[in-house]
């Protein structure tokens, strides 16, 4: 699958700066994906996103990730791993580019690009799992900010 790339896409109801300090805070990241996060935006600074603080070290996240490059509420691109029920894949980092943009009629267009996948049927397994998840993941983005949106 060398070359291959999932793009996900959703219009977010939400101001643009609320979308994008979502994806670049531990704050953000704990209101939607994960109970822990190390974020330092700059390039090489750490995007480590902990989904299960209690797992061994090396399983819990994507420890080790690093942020690979940004333009400030436009794009945010970073490494990431597999989860660890996908242990002997972790140790290939692949790449998430997310982009942010105001949306035709009101809200923001994300657009997150997943690639940097394997071959086999290991990786094909994987790739499947991410075109179930990110469009969930994108979906409780949304909740997550409409209700904090709410009085």
């Amino acid at each position: 699958m060398p070359g291959k790339r999932q793009v996900h896409e959703k219009v977010v109801r939400a101001p643009l700066s609320k979308v994008w300090k979502a994806w670049t805070t531990p704050e953000g990241i704990r209101g939607f994906l994960a109970p822990e996060a190390t974020i330092q935006m700059m390039r090489g600074g750490s995007y480590e996103i902990i989904f299960d603080p209690d797992a061994p070290e090396g399983s819990r996240g994507t420890e080790g990730c690093r942020v690979l490059s940004y333009l400030p509420r436009q794009m945010l691109s970073f490494e990431w791993r597999a989860p660890a029920g996908f242990s002997k894949l972790r140790e290939r980092k692949m790449r998430i580019v997310l982009k942010v943009e105001p949306a035709k009629g009101g809200g923001v267009n994300v657009r997150l690009i997943h690639s940097g996948w394997g071959s086999g049927e290991a990786w094909e397994r994987l790739y499947q799992h991410y075109m179930d998840t990110w469009p969930s993941v994108l979906d409780r983005l949304e909740a997550s900010l409409l209700k904090a949106a709410k009085p």
